[in-house]
């Protein structure tokens, strides 16, 4: 009786096994299905890799890429198929975008001639420094997060000049 009891168990789970594996696999060749990669493309030539760091609602894709032989980092702007470099502050050998929000404003950090990080905001074309530290995101109201000298930050946009 016992045995023809864990044969029934062992076989009972088995076969739920077997249906959980086809409908994992299922739904693993469903999602394949819903998504198309695109290549967003490198602002160097010779990259030794791109990352893609935020997304706007406008479709616009900021992040970016490792050059091979230096190691510097350029952040970017995806647009339509075009990328931008957003270059860096201050004769900087690098920077590195961390987000964007739906009025194409971008953040993160860039290195200074110095070699300080810099917090950057991008808007129109132009770079601004804001100071020591990094940039993590920004709100939609132009509200930047992040860090400087390893203690979290807000800076809040002033509205008349002080």
């Amino acid at each position: 009786k016992n045995s023809k009891r864990k044969r029934s168990k062992f076989l009972t789970g088995a076969v739920v096994g077997v249906i959980l594996s086809m409908l994992t696999f299922a739904s693993t060749a469903n999602s394949e299905d819903k998504y198309e990669v695109v290549k967003l493309g490198s602002v160097f030539t010779n990259t030794k890799y791109c990352y893609a760091m935020a997304i706007n609602n406008n479709g616009q894709v900021t992040g970016y890429c490792m050059e091979n032989v230096t190691n510097d980092r350029q952040s970017f702007l995806w647009t339509d198929g075009e990328l931008e470099n957003l270059g860096t502050i201050s004769r900087g050998n690098g920077a590195v975008a961390s987000d964007i929000n739906d009025l194409g404003q971008i953040v993160g950090w860039s290195k200074d001639f110095r070699d300080d990080m810099r917090v950057f905001l991008w808007e129109d074309g132009i770079m601004s420094d804001l100071g020591y530290g990094s940039a993590q995101g920004i709100s939609n109201l132009g509200v930047i997060v992040g860090q400087v000298y390893g203690d979290a930050f807000v800076f809040i946009p002033c509205t008349e000049a002080l």
